[in-house]
């Protein structure tokens, strides 16, 4: 854990602000922690970390009627940042298919998860773009997410 993140977390405890400190890759607790801390008691609620899982989990896990702010702790010459889960949501960062939310998950595997490369050298963005233009790629996460779907038409879709 980063020592800006105990600093915030000392801080706002000392202020009556509840807080969970998650370790290791606890992305989905955090995210779930998030979504049912806002259940309970209805106001905003905020998330800290560095890893782009959590911008993922944000979009595809957090229900519609709620928003969950992620502050994205700066590293080097990028600063602190806040980020909406509905502003994730409603953005063309999600593929315009059917099954918007669950197919960030398939572009985000595809683009090599926590990598910043993963996909053909490229970026997380620049393959989300190649996602939002191509027919044939949107229609993949519908596959890979359909427990129907045969393996033929999963080996066919790639």
């Amino acid at each position: 854990m980063s020592v800006s993140i105990r600093k915030l977390a000392s801080h706002l405890e000392n202020v009556c602000i509840c807080t969970f400190v998650a370790t290791d890759d606890a992305d989905v607790h955090i995210v779930k922690t998030g979504i049912e801390t806002y259940e309970k008691i209805k106001k905003q609620v905020y998330v800290i970390g560095q890893d782009v899982d959590i911008f993922v989990l944000l979009i595809a896990l957090t229900p519609i009627y709620i928003d969950i702010l992620m502050l994205k702790e700066d590293m080097g010459k990028v600063k602190d940042r806040f980020y909406s889960s509905k502003d994730l949501q409603n953005s063309n960062l999600v593929i315009e298919c059917t099954h918007k939310k669950k197919s960030i998950f398939c572009v985000h595997a595809i683009s090599g998860c926590d990598t910043t490369s993963g996909f053909y050298g490229k970026g997380k963005l620049q393959a989300v773009q190649l996602f939002n233009l191509s027919k044939y790629l949107q229609d993949i996460p519908e596959i890979f997410n359909n427990p129907k779907s045969t393996y033929t038409e999963i080996e066919r879709a790639g």
